[in-house]
């Protein structure tokens, strides 16, 4: 499990797991990460409402290659979009990743 604290201060708990790696169905909150010396990087955060549909093509995969990723961190999230997006908007304010532009 990872700890993810947004500019809020609200800690979001996510799954941790390496590359290559199947995600379950459903919908929630994910971080594309680089792992590294014990550190994580985020690189690309994103909501969706089905996790195998959005990683099938995802635009953003490139950029997070491109910058080692070797992690994906996502929890399952039963809320609305709105929610999710609330989440991710929260964690990006804090992270600034290279890939969210």
């Amino acid at each position: 499990m990872a700890t993810w604290q947004g500019q809020s201060g609200i800690n979001y708990e996510y799954e941790v797991r390496n590359i290559p790696h199947d995600v379950p169905p459903g919908g929630g909150n994910y971080i594309f990460v680089r792992s590294e010396n014990n550190m994580w990087y985020p690189l690309y955060i994103g909501e969706t409402q089905n996790f195998a549909a959005r990683f099938q093509n995802h635009e953003k995969v490139p950029c997070a290659q491109q910058r080692s990723m070797n992690q994906i961190h996502y929890h399952i999230h039963n809320g609305n979009a709105q929610v999710r997006r609330a989440e991710e908007q929260d964690l990006v304010r804090r992270w600034n990743p290279p890939c969210n532009d």
